[in-house]
């Protein structure tokens, strides 16, 4: 996500002008800081403007300077966590120097990403509440296939050039599928939910193990 976005610039539908002086910036974090805490604390559904307002110590008139409305601070929350989850991904997937590493780096991002939902249970409850969202459903589309690319970007050396194209649809529909998988997980909870995640890892690691070759048969 791009925060240089300044007062005067147009910006797409699903971002708000976020300002330029630094007191503004801390008042967009306090305010957005206060929405996810108040998330956390009593869910989407009972979020409310002025409550965020009270909780972040700004008027209400500062946060609708920046948020018209409960589902544009919701929408924000989303698309800090899409940014948080693809940098997480890059970095975890960075280095890789063989086949087999490259499936155990996959694994353990899919382990890491259904244990932050696990651990902040605001996230299942901010995605909740933007799936109504068609703006943010394209975004999260997109993100999807950042997120696909990122990963066949690290397993294509490990791939015979005539399994790329393929390889390329499998990631994007295993990135897209984890947060479903993830999601469903922490709704059924307890040791069925781990066992869903477990089943959706192994089901991701046989896909793109078939695909892989071994470095001197790589074509």
């Amino acid at each position: 996500m791009d925060e240089r976005v300044g007062v005067t610039d147009e910006v797409p539908a699903h971002r708000r002008r976020l300002p330029k002086q630094e007191r503004s910036r801390r008042r967009v974090e306090a305010v957005l800081a206060a929405a996810h805490e108040l998330v956390v604390e009593h869910g989407s559904e009972a979020l409310t403007m002025t409550e965020v307002a009270a909780r972040a110590g700004v008027s209400i008139g500062s946060v609708y300077q920046y948020f018209p409305d409960k589902p544009a601070i919701l929408r924000e929350l989303a698309l800090r966590i899409m940014e948080r989850v693809h940098h997480g991904l890059v970095d975890a997937l960075a280095g890789i120097d063989s086949a087999p590493s490259a499936v155990e780096r996959v694994d353990v991002a899919l382990a890491a990403y259904h244990e932050m939902f696990l651990s902040e249970p605001g996230i299942r409850d901010i995605w909740a509440a933007t799936q109504s969202d068609k703006e943010l459903q394209r975004l999260d589309v997109e993100d999807s296939r950042d997120n696909g690319r990122a990963i066949a970007r690290a397993l294509t050396p490990f791939v015979a050039r005539r399994d790329r194209d393929r390889l390329e649809v499998l990631c994007l529909l295993h990135a897209h599928l984890a947060g479903a998988a993830a999601r469903l997980a922490l709704a059924v909870g307890g040791d069925e939910g781990r066992a869903l995640m477990v089943e959706f890892r192994r089901s991701a690691r046989r896909d793109l193990d078939a695909l892989l070759v071994e470095p001197r048969r790589r074509s």
